[in-house]
């Protein structure tokens, strides 16, 4: 029996993961900003030269650019969650097994955290290469109570768009939707506020939780804009993160699960 006390930091894959979409996002902004403001009638050709070898690469248009890095700044934000994800699961495997650990007698805080260190890698090593683990196995795992079932259906919807993405050229191999919660201004009737104007007498002003949803037909172009990509970042880094990360700690001793996002062992 495994007795010794561990710490098992989830923030820092919450954390890693934060930075890796932020990164991501203000890339696409950056590339946004300088297509949308360059001249349209200019840079039709790309030249490319190694010594005296050049090429020249005829350049879509500028629409097809600003297309391509929103859905090359998707598919990384949603590689970023797969590998939080594994991490994620790699814990639980980690936790499964940890009473099987056998230490020798004389074992330092060193000792036991360098042993911890192997073996989560090799625990992320199997569940990363595990092909029969599939996205919806892991979404089961990691969120298995009926009032997660929303959160499962957005993740997934954002998975099924992203393998459409990678392997189907871009193209529906069926009806897909993705699902996403956007937050507005809404009066308190109920109405969204989109534009600033006059609402009704005795009303006020409330921030509110919609339900979005972009629907795909088979066979069709998956098509996303910039403005539903923030949308589905903020999603994941307000709703659905949050709600997985504190899923995990209450898969541990709860008691024992601070706000550190530690949990002693």
């Amino acid at each position: 029996m495994f007795t010794h006390t561990i710490d098992i930091n989830l923030a820092k894959f919450e954390s890693k993961l934060r930075k890796e979409i932020g990164s991501d996002l203000n890339a696409l902004q950056i590339t946004y900003d300088a297509i949308s403001k360059g001249n349209k009638h200019e840079n039709k050709i790309f030249t490319l030269s190694q010594g005296i070898t050049v090429a020249t690469i005829l350049l879509p248009p500028v629409d097809f650019l600003l297309q391509r890095e929103i859905n090359k700044c998707f598919k990384s934000i949603m590689g970023s969650v797969q590998d939080y994800l594994d991490n994620l699961i790699a814990i639980l495997q980690l936790k499964e097994d940890i009473n099987s650990l056998k230490l020798p007698s004389k074992t330092t805080k060193h000792d036991i955290d360098e042993i911890l260190r192997e073996k989560f890698e090799e625990c992320l090593l199997s569940v990363s290469t595990n092909q029969s683990l599939k996205t919806p196995h892991k979404l089961d795992r990691l969120l298995d109570n009926p009032e997660h079932q929303i959160h499962k259906e957005s993740l997934q919807s954002y998975f099924d768009v992203r393998n459409g993405l990678e392997h189907h050229k871009g193209i529906a191999k069926a009806p897909r939707k993705i699902r996403y919660k956007r937050i507005g201004l809404a009066s308190t009737e109920g109405n969204e506020i989109s534009e600033p104007g006059q609402i009704g007498e005795g009303e006020g002003l409330v921030l509110k939780t919609f339900d979005e949803e972009i629907c795909y037909d088979k066979g069709g172009i998956l098509l996303i804009t910039k403005s539903q990509l923030e949308s589905i970042a903020l999603n994941l880094l307000i709703t659905i993160i949050p709600r997985i990360q504190l899923n995990l700690g209450e898969k541990f001793n709860a008691k024992d699960f601070n706000n550190s996002g530690k949990e002693k062992g």
